[in-house]
């Protein structure tokens, strides 16, 4: 991974591998997270699991001022284990970023989460 255009977020979670699973999967759940802050929602997902499949959330100021369609295909699924994604912009602009999601019951039955995003634009980028 190019560690320049790479977002990682990993955390540890309590909860059985299936319930973290859920989720990060089911469109009734992922409204319930699936926004920046405070001020946004997710009011509408669609989720179609599998590889070659596509997923939507819509994404949209809580004040109705804007929204956004946060897209993209399924291209590696193993059930419990592991997502990777392609996100796009827009049908016009191509690929966003590429993300990877991997999950892994430890000894205690916790849940390690590692999610990373591998960003193709540089104005992405993070600068230090």
């Amino acid at each position: 991974m190019d560690q320049q255009k790479t977002i990682t977020v990993e955390i540890l979670i309590k909860a059985p591998i299936e319930k973290v699973w859920e989720f990060w999967t089911k469109p009734e759940h992922i409204v319930n997270w699936a926004f920046a802050s405070n001020d946004w929602e997710a009011s509408h997902a669609e989720n179609d699991l599998c590889v070659g499949g596509k997923f939507k959330t819509v994404m949209a100021a809580k004040d109705k001022s804007t929204s956004f369609d946060f897209t993209g295909v399924y291209t590696n699924v193993k059930e419990n284990e592991l997502i990777w994604t392609s996100h796009y912009e827009n049908a016009l602009r191509g690929t966003l970023f590429f993300a990877s999601l991997k999950i892994k019951e430890d000894v205690h039955e916790d849940v390690a989460f590692s999610f990373s995003a591998i960003f193709e634009c540089d104005i992405f980028r993070i600068r230090h």
